[in-house]
């Protein structure tokens, strides 16, 4: 694939989980360059066009010291990322510094809800120094040990219901954000289960 001149634009989800504070944003973001430039810009207003939003995260493990003596705290997310689902994905991703030299084994859950959210848990493994031949070799990445997962949430949506869609990724993030520590109570890993998810996020709600 060859690189496609023109531009996408990024929406910024700012703020750390469980502080209700967010500023969404957009700016224009050039193909090819490693870092994002640019200023802030207005959405198009033709219309028409579909989005992709991501709030994208690392979900890490705490040490049982940072425990001790204190409340968990929740794991701040970066960003939150939208791009027009026609650009070059291989150009896009080189804006951001991946490179095509690595090859990566992933493997995840994904929980689609009704309301159009996407959630997608991932684990990945690099895979340096191999034959260039080797295209099939697995990995069991079921029994890798790993420190983080990757963590989206997700929405595809059009010019029009980009800030309504913005809200509800906002909201879901809210509350997952119990589930983006380790309880060391319990030590659960993300939940493989829409329904005790489910379960899960109404006991923690306060009663009213």
């Amino acid at each position: 694939m060859s690189a496609r001149a023109g531009k996408s634009f990024e929406c910024i989800l700012q703020g750390e989980v469980g502080v209700p504070h967010y500023e969404v944003r957009a700016r224009h973001v050039f193909s090819g360059s490693t870092t994002f430039q640019g200023e802030a810009v207005e959405m198009p207003s033709d219309g028409g066009q579909k989005w992709e939003l991501r709030y994208i995260g690392r979900w890490e493990r705490k040490k049982m010291s940072e425990h001790v003596g204190t409340a968990p705290l929740g794991v701040p997310f970066r960003s939150q990322i939208a791009v027009s689902v026609g650009q070059n994905v291989r150009s896009f991703l080189n804006t951001l510094g991946f490179r095509h030299s690595y090859r990566y084994m992933r493997l995840g859950t994904r929980w689609q809800f009704p309301n159009g959210i996407t959630i997608e848990a991932t684990r990945m493994k690099a895979l340096e120094n191999e034959d260039v031949k080797d295209e099939y070799r697995l990995v069991d990445l079921e029994n890798l040990r790993v420190e983080a997962l990757l963590v989206e949430i997700f929405a595809l949506t059009t010019d029009e219901k980009i800030d309504e869609a913005s809200q509800k990724i906002r909201r879901f993030a809210v509350d997952l954000d119990p589930y983006f520590i380790e309880r060391p109570s319990e030590g659960k890993e993300i939940l493989h289960s829409t329904a005790t998810l489910a379960a899960e996020v109404r006991r923690k709600r306060p009663r009213p």
